[in-house]
């Protein structure tokens, strides 16, 4: 993951060889599940740098992500 913005509610991931190729901003909406160490969490949980699988949809021509799941546990911070 390259970016978090909670003020905004949004998280820029990259994807393609190495994560370097595409790279995309999606909305965190109230219904998005977020998953840490297999664990329910929040945005605030997640830390740029993080490995995640994201998942998404296109809603008012905006993508808004329906789950985020962080693979990674180095860059966690502590969930409460």
């Amino acid at each position: 993951m390259k970016r978090v913005d909670p003020g905004a509610r949004t998280i820029s991931v990259s994807s393609g060889w190495l994560g370097f190729l595409f790279g995309k901003t999606l909305e965190i909406g109230p219904d998005t599940q977020i998953t840490v160490a297999g664990k329910d969490s929040s945005l605030a949980a997640v830390r740029e740098g993080a490995t995640v699988r994201a998942s998404y949809e296109t809603r008012a021509g905006k993508m808004v992500a329906t789950r985020i799941e962080v693979l990674s546990s180095q860059q966690l911070s502590s969930v409460k």
